[in-house]
């Protein structure tokens, strides 16, 4: 085989590999960092009645308050 076909087969399966590497951890990373916030109380969080976690957007006072403590609803 000619060397130009070693480096096209090489790219394609680096980029596939990259591709399904980076995607994976990305998804990873992203309900980590959310988990964490919600946890840490920086994003304020209600339950439904399935049991799934809606986010609920902070008044204008909450906004100003930076000590402000968890409610019920987080």
């Amino acid at each position: 085989m000619e060397p130009i076909y070693w480096y096209a087969i090489a790219y394609i399966v680096g980029t596939g590999m990259g591709y399904y590497f980076g995607r994976t951890s990305v998804d990873q990373v992203v309900s980590a960092t959310i988990t964490t916030l919600i946890e840490s109380g920086y994003v304020k969080t209600r339950e439904d009645a399935n049991g799934d976690l809606d986010l609920v957007k902070l008044t204008f006072e909450e906004r100003l308050d930076d000590t402000a403590t968890k409610t019920e609803d987080c």
